[in-house]
């Protein structure tokens, strides 16, 4: 799993490799100098202020899902998917029981 600090540090390297200092933020993504001081030596951030930073220079945010092998081997078990209600059925005041016929 990646780390908050490993992405920070990727965001740091980007921001140095464009020739930006910590002061260019504030046009940016409305951060001033000292707020991007702290964030770059911290260790944690609010999310919102990570995705803003990243935003600001050009990264879009994703979450990928890992393996669900990974999850068993663990000792958890992925959630089973919800089955679709059928809203017919619904209307119609039949029962779940009478659904699944």
């Amino acid at each position: 799993m990646t780390t908050i600090k490993e992405l920070v540090q990727k965001l740091i390297y980007t921001r140095k490799q464009r020739g930006l200092g910590q002061g260019d933020f504030e046009g940016l993504a409305g951060f001033k100098q000292q707020q991007i001081s702290r964030m770059e030596k911290a260790n944690d951030m609010k999310l919102s202020n990570f995705l803003a930073w990243a935003d600001s220079l050009g990264y879009d945010v994703t979450l990928v899902e890992r393996d669900s092998n990974q999850f068993t081997e663990a000792g958890h078990k992925p959630s089973e998917p919800e089955r679709p209600v059928n809203l017919i059925h619904q209307i119609l005041g039949k029962s779940s029981a009478e659904n699944e016929k």
